[in-house]
């Protein structure tokens, strides 16, 4: 995957009468993720929100997280560390990240 190549859109949902159904677990923005990724076909999904994960596995949709892009990004020489980012999102409430996590996530990539 190439983030480079890659480009994001905005665009309203078609399907509302399903937003409701999702709104029971899930907060606007997450539901309305999950059915426009599901209308346009797109890619992948980006999410990190562990019930929305679910879900939008479930419906076929592809899913990356913030550890994975961030991964690709340093892979393409995009950004040149990953850990100094993750931190900053746990600062400041981006991201809700337990330290065992990221060290895990650390620990498994390639030297």
């Amino acid at each position: 995957m190439r983030l480079k190549n890659l480009f994001f859109i905005k665009q309203d949902i078609q399907s509302k009468q399903f937003l409701g159904f999702l709104r029971k677990d899930l907060d606007e923005g997450e539901s309305e993720a999950i059915l426009l990724a599901k209308e346009i076909n797109a890619d992948f999904l980006i999410i990190d929100e562990r019930i929305g994960l679910k879900i939008a596995k479930n419906e076929g949709i592809v899913c990356l997280g913030t550890f994975s892009i961030l991964r690709i990004a340093k892979e393409e020489n995009i950004i040149q560390e990953v850990k100094p980012l993750l931190y900053e999102l746990k600062n400041k409430g981006c991201i809700f990240l337990r330290l065992i996590y990221i060290s895990q996530y650390f620990s498994s990539l390639p030297k």
